[in-house]
């Protein structure tokens, strides 16, 4: 039997600033994770909504910056975004 993965999951996993991020960053993959394209379409609006915030800045990476995450990842083995991440507060953020 398999593992129902609602929004509630993907947001804790995705915002570090959820309550449920480290719970949810330290969880293992199931086996079988099972999820509807409902539940994708509203994480998608949710993170949507947050980009809408005020506060909120998105920024784009360019190929330096996508070469430094790269590098950090070799380091640290920290996931793509979360390289690309620790490289742009190095920035200045």
């Amino acid at each position: 039997m398999g593992v129902f993965i609602d929004t509630s999951y993907f947001f804790a996993r995705l915002v570090a600033g959820d309550q449920w991020y480290e719970s949810a960053t330290k969880a293992s993959p199931p086996e079988l994770a099972v999820t509807s394209s409902l539940v994708i379409h509203e994480t998608i609006s949710l993170l949507q909504w947050i980009r809408s915030r005020p506060g909120v800045r998105i920024l784009y990476p360019d190929a330096v910056l996508q070469a430094e995450a790269r590098d950090q990842f070799a380091r640290w083995g920290a996931g793509g975004s979360n390289a690309a991440g620790f490289e742009i507060l190095e920035r200045g953020g």
